[in-house]
């Protein structure tokens, strides 16, 4: 399950919490996560849950100070493109090193590989999480990659071997 909490941690909680007890939920990511420390602890203490981060979960100060409590193997790397994306007003933002050339909708008359829609996020700026995300965290990029891969596998495709790293 893709699980979206906003504005709604205490019921959202009690809920998930009760669906594991009954057996009706094994796993699932809480999408786009951007709670404070105690919501990310008692996710946490769920069995299953795993922990969405895009450009909307490291906005400000407080949540990437959050995210250091958040164990490699409960995170998952997001996009939610075209949301989403760290802008430059995002504390995360100073941590961002790849970026791509960006022109406005209107002035793209086919697709490039090097450019993307000004204001967007698209696909490709899951890298600019993993940076931001693996300085917040004080873990390194390759580790972090490895692990967010392996807990992808481990939700999305429980039956496939997963060989090597990302």
């Amino acid at each position: 399950m893709f699980l979206h909490m906003r504005a709604a941690a205490d019921d959202f909680i009690e809920i998930l919490a009760e669906a594991v007890a009954e057996g009706t939920f094994t796993t699932g990511v809480v999408h786009s996560f951007d709670g404070s420390v105690d919501d990310l602890k008692k996710l946490l203490a769920i069995d299953g849950v795993f922990i969405g981060v895009n450009g909307c979960s490291l906005r400000a100060a407080e949540s990437l100070a959050t995210l250091r409590e958040l164990p490699v193997d409960r995170v998952m790397l997001e996009t939610d493109a075209p949301w989403c994306g760290i802008k430059r007003s995002h504390a995360g933002y100073e941590h961002v090193r790849t970026t791509w050339t960006a022109k406005d909708k209107k002035k793209i008359d086919e697709f490039d590989e090097t450019t993307t829609v000004k204001d967007r996020c698209e696909p490709c700026h899951v890298v600019q999480v993993l940076e931001v995300l693996s300085r917040a965290m004080g873990v390194d990029e390759d580790v972090l990659a490895d692990a967010c891969h392996a807990n992808a596998m481990k939700v999305f495709f429980p039956d496939e071997e997963t060989v090597g790293g990302s």
